[in-house]
């Protein structure tokens, strides 16, 4: 069977359409219920795009439908939505037994897998197979080496957030166009302490 019909292909289709519909929507969404979707959806994302049947790498690079613009439009949603809780800490393990901190952004790795596989549904969409098989091997192999990694870090992000002991800080910040400070992600008290904390350690 060719492996863009395959089933594990299409439930991952399904799951990828299901994300960039829910993402494209932030902006609509109070804060709370878009971590608590996002955290739902997530690992199924992860472990259908695991699933997926091995595709050899395309001559051709498949047809990129997600433009610079588009990718900042997604992610300025998702940061209004989260507004102070956007900024989270990104801890990386290296074989080496290295560990290296870094300030991150939610909005910007959902950003960052929703381009990767909203440019993989449309080219799935064009009915073309040539350019199905691009984008299934394309987006196979950048689960591998890069958004599988983004996806990883949002989810534990996602995963501190929705179960933060501070109340405050999760239902006050329900998304308000109006109120929203961009300032305010400058002043994030969760990562200053956190460096703080770890300079204080060395």
């Amino acid at each position: 069977m060719d492996t863009i019909f395959e089933k594990n292909t299409i439930e991952f289709v399904t799951v990828s359409n299901e994300y960039c519909a829910f993402v494209e929507k932030a902006n609509k969404i109070e804060k709370s219920e878009f971590v608590t979707k996002l955290q739902k959806i997530l690992p199924l994302l992860y472990l259908k795009a695991t699933m997926l049947p091995t595709s050899e790498m395309d001559l051709e690079e498949p047809e990129v439908f997600i433009s610079e613009y588009d990718y900042d439009y997604i992610k300025n949603k998702v940061s209004n939505c989260l507004a102070a809780s956007d900024a989270y800490i990104s801890i990386f393990n290296y074989s080496n037994n290295e560990t290296e901190f870094e300030q991150a952004e939610i909005s910007e790795c959902v950003a960052d897998i929703y381009q990767d596989i909203k440019n993989f549904i449309e080219n799935f969409k064009t009915g073309s197979e040539d350019a199905m098989k691009a984008a299934l091997a394309k987006c196979e192999n950048n689960f591998k080496e890069y958004w599988g990694f983004r996806l990883l870090s949002l989810l534990n992000a996602i995963h501190v957030l929705a179960y933060s002991t501070n109340d405050d800080d999760f239902e006050d910040d329900f998304y308000n166009e109006q109120n929203f400070d961009e300032n305010s992600l400058k002043g994030n008290n969760l990562i200053n302490n956190f460096f703080d904390n770890y300079h204080k350690q060395i």
